[in-house]
C-alpha cells in the first residue's frame, strides 16, 4: 500500500512522522511577508532545521520542479538572498497560493 495522502501523491503521513519521503518543493513562511521556495525529502525535519513558520504548499517535485517556480515568480525574489530561493509574498506569488489554498479547500469541503 502506498502512503499517500490524495494531493498529487504527497506523502503526508511520513512527512508529519519525520520520515523520509519522495522529494517535494515546499513553499513556506519566513519572517514578515517572505516566502522560501525549497525542496526536501524530509520536509519535517528541513522545517526544523531553518525555523520555518508554517508551510502554506506542498507539491511533488525535485529540483527541477524548485527552479520552475523560482524562475516563475523570480520577480518577487529577495534582492540579496544568495541562494535564492526567498520570496516577497506578493504579486503573483500571493496570487498563485491563495488559489492553491481556495482548491484545496473547495476539494476537501
Amino acid at each position: 500500500m502506498t502512503d499517500c495522502s490524495g494531493l498529487g501523491g504527497v506523502e503526508l503521513s511520513r512527512i508529519l512522522a519525520g520520515r523520509a519521503h519522495a522529494p517535494v518543493v515546499y513553499f513556506a513562511r519566513m519572517g514578515a511577508g517572505n516566502v522560501k521556495i525549497g525542496t526536501s525529502t524530509n520536509l519535517k525535519g528541513r522545517m526544523q532545521s531553518f525555523y520555518l513558520e508554517d508551510v502554506v504548499l506542498v507539491v511533488p517535485g525535485a529540483g527541477d520542479v524548485e527552479d520552475a517556480y523560482h524562475e516563475r515568480f523570480a520577480s518577487s525574489q529577495v534582492k540579496g538572498d544568495g541562494r535564492r530561493e526567498l520570496f516577497h509574498l506578493d504579486g503573483e506569488l500571493l496570487g498563485f497560493l491563495s488559489s492553491q489554498r481556495a482548491s484545496a479547500m473547495r476539494e476537501a469541503g
